[in-house]
């Protein structure tokens, strides 16, 4: 559902039939909405914010409009799958701004150490983006040198789409010393204490695997369990 700046008549019974349907709900607020002065359209989303239901996703407004049709995609077609990874390796999807290669070398330093144990699935191919989020058995959001917009956007699709995965983890590259590097060091400490399902490494120094272990190891002992 599609908020706007004005409020149409029309809404209230649609949202009174998406209620009552056993079907998933994604609602968008754009950023018209934020500076709408309808009472009736922010009363509208404030009642969608407040629908108590698992079939719910509500959108931050700095969506993209292509993510915005992948994630409604995902749902239409929820048997859409990726094929098993190879060699029935359990599989790790690695999140990165993949327009910087400082941020290709964060990861490939993951995927090079572990390659013997998970398969690695990269964030360079946005059309497989969604899938990969409800798919793998890990998902993990490395995060050094890009901005602190795509670290939000990012991290809050991990948190909502990545729910089933056996581990969900944040990896925090260097630059340590500079603005970024603060807001990266409260940003850690803030999902320590909130999000404890949330494993955070910080990489600030040389690579050291070490660090990751707490996210790996959940997805070990789930291969474990099920072997």
């Amino acid at each position: 559902m599609l908020l706007g700046a004005k409020y149409d008549e029309a809404s209230r019974s649609l949202v009174k039939t998406i209620k009552d349907l056993e079907k998933p709900l994604v609602a968008w607020p754009s950023p018209a909405l934020e500076n709408s002065g309808d009472p009736l359209q922010r009363g509208l989303f404030q009642d969608l914010l407040q629908f108590e239901s698992s079939r719910k996703t509500v959108l931050s407004t700095g969506v993209t409009p292509d993510k915005l049709k992948q994630e409604v995609f995902t749902r239409l077609n929820p048997r859409d799958n990726i094929a098993p990874a190879a060699g029935g390796k359990p599989r790790v999807y690695l999140i990165y701004d993949s327009r910087q290669n400082s941020e290709k070398n964060n990861a490939g330093q993951i995927a090079y150490h572990y390659q013997d144990e998970f398969h690695f699935e990269y964030s360079d191919a946005p059309r497989q983006d969604t899938v990969r989020l409800t798919q793998s058995e890990g998902v993990l959001l490395v995060w050094g040198g890009a901005g602190e917009e795509w670290c939000a956007e990012e991290f809050d699709r991990m948190v909502r789409l990545a729910g089933h995965s056996k581990s969900r983890g944040l990896c925090l590259f260097g630059p340590r010393e500079s603005k970024i590097g603060q807001s990266k060091i409260a940003l850690a400490e803030q999902i320590r204490r909130t999000q404890s399902a949330i494993h955070v490494a910080e990489q600030f120094g040389p690579f050291d695997p070490v660090r990751l272990e707490p996210f790996f190891s959940p997805i070990r002992r789930a291969e474990a369990g099920s072997a």
